[in-house]
């Protein structure tokens, strides 16, 4: 396990604005991958995940030099100090399982657990 946004410090705030800081982020993910080379152990790994006009508050599962499993946080908070919707996009993308030796793993990021639709859907289950 690691903690919300664990390489970059949370909350990192502005710093989510500069490219520096977006491109050293992207460097250390990379740095860290290839230390999972010829390594079964699974590496959690939390970043503030860079895409195409967007960041995602990220969870990445990586193993081998590879990245097997990501999930991003939907319920992005917005009161008191949280300010995560200046910074960030949620995702709509429904979360799916990680298959880990034929048991169902759902990783949630913070807010996403706290959630009626969470709490529901695992009442039923």
């Amino acid at each position: 396990m690691t903690s919300e946004l664990s390489l970059t410090g949370y909350p990192p705030q502005d710093l989510l604005f500069r490219k520096d800081f977006l491109k050293k982020v992207e460097i250390f993910k990379q740095k860290i991958i290839n230390l999972t080379k010829n390594k079964k152990t699974i590496f959690a790994l939390s970043i503030p995940l860079s895409k195409i006009n967007e960041i995602t508050n990220a969870l990445l599962l990586v193993q081998s030099g590879k990245i097997i499993y990501t999930v991003q946080k939907k319920i992005l908070p917005n009161y008191g100090v949280f300010d995560e919707k200046r910074y960030f996009s949620s995702t709509k993308i429904k979360t799916e399982y990680f298959n880990y030796r034929n048991k169902k793993i759902e990783f949630l990021i913070c807010e996403d657990m706290w959630t009626k639709d969470f709490t529901k859907k695992k009442k039923k289950s």
